[in-house]
């Protein structure tokens, strides 16, 4: 689907726009027919970036009517809903604390819906969009990633939706150190990695407090750092004295920390990150769960930014099909010029098989849009 960047040429203020438009992130911000009337903001909005494509279905339009905005979008709110409900253990007044509860479950129920849509598109939003609060959006992308895998090995809506919370809570008992744990660039003090290996029992000390009764919920949030051969904490549990829920958990958590950056280290790309777990890690973590993990995720996952046979860097839009091919939107020519609308690749074709990982950074910033469409 082809979308098309509008200027300020397009659009005369005062008069009904002729289709509508869109944010970079696939967020509608004016229907069709809208007047835009308030010139300044306007103005603002068109700087920032809208735009527009004459190929979009009456159907796919009355989704986004209806409230089915862009994968990124979705993440993006899930984000700051939690950031609100997680302050509120430490500084919300005590209606807000209250409704602790309800909203997680909520938040978890949402994101569950998402996932019954466009995995490939909520796939992509994870690995390509660093935007936020890395403390919260670390807590959404690993409830995405947990959930995908979930679905995966059977788990009911009860079930996930437990995992779910787990995942957006499992660290709330170390969000008043988080920020400065997160910037630091030298070692960790002794002092500092007491605070961190306390942090799963204040977790479910404030859950506690906030009215949660769940025992899944409550145990996979406190063992979630465990490790299978013992070498975790707080407890030292081994094997299946950790609950599957912890172990999964702790799969996601490990994955997303290691694909961004961190002040004392650069990302990892996702393949890398992939085969770090499974090299490095295979005495601590669960190889039955680590299998389903990566079918689900895919190799490389969506988002992935890839050199084709025919020397195009591209990104990775879809997981591997029944014969084993992806998706990619080439972004970039041979040549080392960007396209001026990604275009389409199936590596079926061997012309564009992909050839390995592009590390390099890319010269161009991606549009989510172009990539995924409005509303994938």
């Amino acid at each position: 689907m082809a979308w098309k960047k509008i200027t300020r040429n397009n659009v005369h203020i005062h008069s009904p726009l002729a289709w509508p438009l869109f944010d970079i992130n696939g967020q509608l911000v004016y229907r069709r027919g809208t007047r835009p009337a308030a010139e300044h903001d306007f103005a603002q909005k068109l700087a920032e970036g809208l735009y527009q494509n004459d190929e979009m279905s009456d159907e796919e339009l009355e989704r986004i009517l209806l409230g089915g905005v862009s994968a990124l979008s979705h993440v993006q709110q899930f984000s700051a809903r939690l950031q609100k409900t997680l302050l509120s253990f430490y500084q919300g007044n005590k209606n807000e604390f209250n409704f602790i509860p309800s909203n997680l479950a909520n938040l978890a129920k949402d994101i569950m819906k998402l996932n019954e849509n466009n995995i490939d598109a909520i796939l992509g939003a994870v690995h390509l969009d660093k935007s936020g609060d890395y403390f919260y959006r670390h807590a959404v992308d690993c409830a995405i990633i947990c959930d995908i895998v979930a679905k995966r090995l059977d788990y009911d809506k009860n079930r996930r939706r437990e995992l779910c919370c787990a995942n957006l809570t499992a660290n709330v008992g170390m969000l008043p150190i988080a920020k400065t744990i997160e910037q630091q660039t030298t070692p960790l003090t002794l002092e500092q990695r007491a605070e961190i290996h306390k942090h799963p029992t204040r977790s479910v000390e404030l859950l506690k407090y906030a009215g949660i009764e769940s025992t899944t919920w409550l145990k996979a949030v406190e063992q979630h750092h465990e490790r299978a051969n013992g070498d975790g904490y707080p407890a030292a549990l081994r094997g299946n004295d950790i609950i599957e829920e912890a172990r999964l958990i702790a799969l996601a958590d490990t994955y997303h920390a290691l694909i961004n950056a961190r002040a004392y280290r650069d990302k990892f790309f996702p393949m890398d990150a992939l085969k770090e777990l499974l090299t490095k890690g295979s005495t601590d973590i669960d190889q039955e769960i680590s299998k389903h993990f990566i079918k689900e995720i895919g190799i490389p996952p969506p988002g992935s930014i890839v050199k084709l046979a025919c020397n195009e860097i591209g990104v990775v839009t879809s997981r591997a099909n029944k014969l084993g091919n992806y998706a990619v939107m080439s972004l970039i020519q041979r040549d080392g010029k960007p396209y001026s609308v990604p275009l389409a690749r199936d590596t079926g074709n061997e012309t564009y098989a992909i050839r390995g990982i592009y590390h390099p950074k890319l010269p161009i910033r991606i549009n989510f849009l172009d990539v995924f469409g409005a509303v994938a």
